[in-house]
């Protein structure tokens, strides 16, 4: 078979010969060969479409949609539509361990934080005792939210 008469995926050497040289080198430097048939352009559809105009987000947090098709931000896509992971069993035990060793059950949060003054954890630093009485789920264990 000749190369010439061949259809998809011809080598090089037929495009060279059914155009001029010159013709060709425009066409590498323009972004490939082209036939004419597609324009160039085709490589641009594979990437996502911005919208042209945002819409504002529809659950009212006044942030603007930035792709066409979503009524809604990012952020307030992902909190309507992705549930936090629950707490592990290890992790429940840790919290239950600090509970169970500052006799901690059935405080309120600035009583929590007075035993922590008191006890072996005081050393632990601010930050990390503030860490953890604001942690989510030491607030459930505790009743506080």
């Amino acid at each position: 078979m000749n190369p010439i008469d061949c259809g998809v995926g011809q080598p090089r050497s037929h495009e060279l010969s059914h155009m001029g040289f010159l013709q060709f080198i425009f066409n590498l430097l323009n972004g490939g060969i082209n036939d004419g048939n597609e324009s160039s352009q085709s490589s641009q559809s594979s990437q996502p479409s911005h919208s042209q105009a945002p819409n504002p987000c529809e659950s009212g947090c006044g942030r603007m949609t930035q792709w066409s098709g979503h009524s809604m931000c990012k952020t307030c896509f992902h909190a309507i539509n992705f549930t936090p992971r629950p707490v592990s069993a290890s992790r429940m035990s840790a919290y239950n361990s600090i509970i169970h060793r500052l006799d901690a059950s059935g405080l309120s949060e600035a009583e929590f934080r007075g035993k922590i003054g008191e006890s072996y954890l005081k050393d632990m630093g601010s930050e990390t005792i503030e860490a953890l009485v604001t942690s989510a789920t030491l607030r459930k264990v505790m009743g506080w939210d």
